[in-house]
């Protein structure tokens, strides 16, 4: 992934993000300097540590074991473009403390700066008093008691100000709220405004936080209540600009309630309440842990999903949804209760909708049916406690909305995945890993519904979940979700669900699994398309029955069945299969083998080789071929065993039990 050699024409990047850009490494603007992402080198399969300093990144997958370090040169004020503006931070008297200078450099975000002077050398305010932007103001404002709205930025703030609405913000941002700015607001009248965004929301919650209970009194303005058209990361201004009036502000500000924190106020309490937090032995006789999926899934604790990247953990997460959501059975194990879901998915969201609609069709659900399934749009900031508030309020909402819709109350929470939802420094870090643990119980005890955590495996599978050991050590129950996986290929087969940890149960296999392809539709060009399945078989071939020398012929088999396969069913009296025509699995045969021929007799003797691995294939049980009168041929994977069920009885033994999948796998019926 690192340069190994530097192009004569090379240009040294200016910034961390055009550094990462370069690798194809996504930018994450982060206050602590480190997050995870995607790998590029691992099609996105692979989490990747990245590390920002002060002039280098440093980035690492522990999937495929690639990184790197690199330089970049730092802006100087010259390269960001000229000064946009200038905001003057002064102490109580109108003393210059510090200033703050707005950038718009080309093809790039606006970006600050803060000095204490123009002829500071570098940029810094290190040592300096920090206040609340129009200080004087502000305190002659809230004296007379003025309504005092808090923005996100000093642009804002000038602009309300031009209006004659009174504000103030921080400097530096969201995110960066003093302590020492509560005692400037006690008393006040005041309304928080952040900008239309994740950082915006996290920004609001923290400010209302600090006054609450400081303030006279706090209000909190969502800009989409007042602008059904407001677009991400629009602010104030731009809802002034785009005809918002002083007198719908006031109105708007003047119609809302006071905030209110999400714990309920401190009471007195007597010895009976306190010892309500204890439970007794003889309340209750002796019984089996209660389960919301029989043999499976508890109705309490912590149960993780892990398993290698491209095995299948959240399409098994998904099929839990919905099998919950409609009562379904879970591979065949009991559903006790039906229960709404939540995911919060950091990943992969854009695909959350058909996966969804391919794990209901395949249970037999009508697609126009509504079922109690929800996603977040946005991922809650888990490390700041207001904000894990207002999802637990959030969460407690949807569960209403699922009892009021349903019937049914909210009963899982997917975590999808922990390293990405909780943007973790280090998941090695067993400190770190019990933390983001107790949060999830957290979550679960407050909300009343189990979060389910869905983490990768390392490099090694049989180490278990990735990183820290406080993770199975947190861990209530891991279910395990494994498969053979050819790294060349990306080739998988051989996914099993396991039980690999259970505090008070059985532990071992639960069912072997293959994804199955799933139509939903036909598209603008008249294109079928669709989505995946976990759907339990039998008899899953594995790459390791496959002899070398034929696994090219698997290969091409999978990726043509996968690209061109169709349900078809060979004989009158057998199985439906997913088949693909002989020619399609000789051209893709054609497209990745390789002989040592002339360039003129390559063909043929591609040709050649192809029958003779067909045929090899055949005589093993690996496939199954049938030729029409027509001439053409008909190939399938098979289960690789004589009178398998729908085999018996024709020339061809090797006819599989069932159905194959778009991995190339075999779904027994």
């Amino acid at each position: 992934m690192s340069l190994t050699a530097t192009p004569p024409d090379y240009q040294s990047p200016h910034s961390a993000q055009e550094l990462l850009g370069r690798h194809g490494i996504n930018f994450i603007n982060t206050s602590r300097g480190k997050y995870t992402t995607s790998c590029p080198e691992c099609s996105g399969g692979g989490y990747l540590n990245v590390t920002l300093n002060r002039d280098d990144v440093a980035w690492y997958c522990h999937n495929c074991g690639k990184g790197g370090r690199e330089r970049y040169e730092q802006q100087h004020e010259s390269e960001l473009g000229p000064i946009k503006a200038i905001y003057n931070y002064t102490d109580e008297g109108g003393k210059l403390l510090f200033q703050a200078l707005r950038f718009e450099p080309l093809n790039a975000p606006k970006q600050f700066r803060q000095r204490t002077d123009p002829n500071q050398e570098k940029w810094s305010i290190k040592g300096v008093r920090i206040v609340p932007y129009r200080l004087p103001e502000l305190i002659e404002d809230i004296a007379a008691e003025h309504v005092i709205y808090v923005v996100e930025g000093e642009k804002d703030v000038e602009v309300l100000r031009q209006h004659r609405i009174l504000a103030t913000c921080n400097p530096m941002g969201a995110g960066k709220w003093w302590p020492e700015f509560n005692d400037i607001l006690r008393g006040a009248d005041v309304v928080l405004c952040g900008d239309h965004d994740q950082p915006g929301r996290s920004h609001v919650e923290l400010v209302a936080g600090n006054l609450h209970g400081i303030a006279g009194r706090l209000r909190v303005l969502d800009l989409a209540k007042i602008w059904p058209g407001i677009e991400e990361g629009n602010d104030i201004s731009d809802w002034l600009k785009a005809g918002g009036t002083v007198e719908q502000l006031n109105a708007a500000a003047e119609a809302l309630p006071d905030w209110q924190p999400d714990e309920a106020t401190a009471q007195t309490e007597t010895n009976t309440d306190l010892l309500r937090g204890f439970a007794f032995l003889n309340e209750a006789p002796a019984a089996p842990q209660a389960m919301l999926i029989e043999d499976v899934l508890p109705l309490e604790g912590l149960p993780f999903i892990g398993g290698q990247s491209s095995a299948g953990k959240t399409f098994i997460a998904i099929l839990m949804a919905a099998c919950a959501a409609t009562q379904k059975p879970f591979f065949g194990h009991e559903v006790t209760e039906r229960v709404g879901s939540v995911i919060v998915a950091a990943e992969g969201k854009a695909m959350l909708r058909s996966r969804i609609l391919a794990a209901l069709k395949e249970l037999g659900v009508d697609a126009e049916t509504e079922v109690p399934i929800a996603w977040v749009k946005e991922i809650p900031d888990f490390s700041n406690k207001h904000s894990l508030a207002a999802f637990i309020k959030r969460l407690q909402a949807i569960s209403d909305h699922f009892k009021e819709k349903f019937g049914v109350r909210l009963g899982l929470v997917f975590v999808d995945t922990v390293s990405a939802s909780f943007d973790l420094e280090e998941e090695a870090d067993n400190a770190e890993a019990s933390r983001v643990c107790k949060i999830m119980r957290r979550v679960s005890e407050a909300a009343e519904a189990v979060v389910v955590p869905i983490h990768h495996y390392g490099k090694n599978a049989a180490v278990g979940l990735r990183g820290a050991s406080a993770w199975r050590a947190n861990a209530d129950i891991v279910l395990s979700v494994t498969a053979d996986i050819d790294s060349m290929t990306g080739s998988v087969s051989n996914r099993q669900l396991s039980m690999a940890k259970d505090r008070d149960g059985a532990q071992g296999p639960l069912t072997a699994f293959m994804l199955k392809p799933v139509e939903l539709g036909i598209d603008d060009d008249g294109k079928p398309f669709g989505s995946m399945v976990a759907v339990a078989s039998e008899n899953i071939q594995t790459a390791s029955q496959w002899p070398d020398h034929l696994r090219i012929l698997r290969q091409a088999l999978s990726t043509a069945i996968i690209e061109h396969g169709k349900v078809e069913r060979p004989y009158s009296d057998g199985p439906h299969i997913r088949a693909v025509a002989e020619a399609m699995v000789r051209a893709e045969f054609e497209r990745i083998a390789h002989v040592d021929s002339p360039p003129e007799k390559r063909q043929a003797a591609l040709r050649k080789q192809f029958s003779r691995k067909l045929n090899g294939a055949q005589a093993k049980g690996l496939v199954g071929l049938l030729i029409s009168p027509d001439g053409h041929g008909l190939v399938w994977f098979a289960s690789g065993k004589e009178g398998s069920e729908g085999g018996s009885g024709h020339q061809n033994k090797s006819l599989g039990a069932g159905l194959v999948s778009g991995d190339g796998q075999k779904n027994g019926q």
